[in-house]
């Protein structure tokens, strides 16, 4: 490989998820980081799938209007596009040996409570490079999920007293 390549080496990490009756779909806010090994890039043609038993289905990308606010037991966190590492890449190049983490905010269509509880799936997510070098980062869920909220340096998290449940965390 040509060394004035760039070279992603893209982590996914915990996650928080809820399921949203209204609009049908599961939610997924993963943890993920980029690290360029390589030369300066954007990452673009971001991507995410869902599968399940093999069988993969595309899951959709958003942006955040405003704040979205995630309850996990008596903590709270707030995220804005600001957050989100598909949107950090596109525009600016990263540097060579530069990290940067954030959130992926990704759905798929249908309540997948019984699969995610089960840890019967995996996510995988993807981006290109400007020369269209794809990297893919694997979330594969953990049986022993971590016992508080876990959240990237720069999101805020806010302690409170008496929540809502219904979102949940894995690592």
């Amino acid at each position: 490989m040509n060394n004035s390549q760039p070279k992603f080496q893209l982590e996914l990490g915990n996650l928080i998820w809820l399921y949203r009756a209204d609009r049908d779909l599961t939610v997924f806010f993963i943890s993920a980081s980029i690290l360029n090994k390589g030369e300066p890039s954007v990452a673009i043609n971001w991507k995410a799938r869902y599968i399940v038993t093999g069988n993969p289905e595309a899951m959709e990308l958003f942006n955040i209007i405003g704040t979205y606010e995630v309850t996990v037991g008596n903590e709270k966190v707030g995220f804005t596009n600001d957050n989100l590492l598909n949107l950090k890449t596109l525009e600016n190049p990263i540097a060579k040996g530069q990290w940067i983490g954030g959130r992926i905010l990704c759905t798929v269509k249908g309540n997948r409570t019984a699969q995610v509880m089960a840890l019967q799936y995996t996510i995988e997510i993807e981006c290109d490079d400007y020369i269209g070098s794809r990297s893919i980062g694997t979330y594969r869920p953990d049986s022993k999920p971590p016992d508080r909220l876990l959240v990237h340096y720069k999101e805020h998290l806010e302690s409170i007293a008496g929540s809502d449940d219904e979102p949940k965390l894995l690592k």
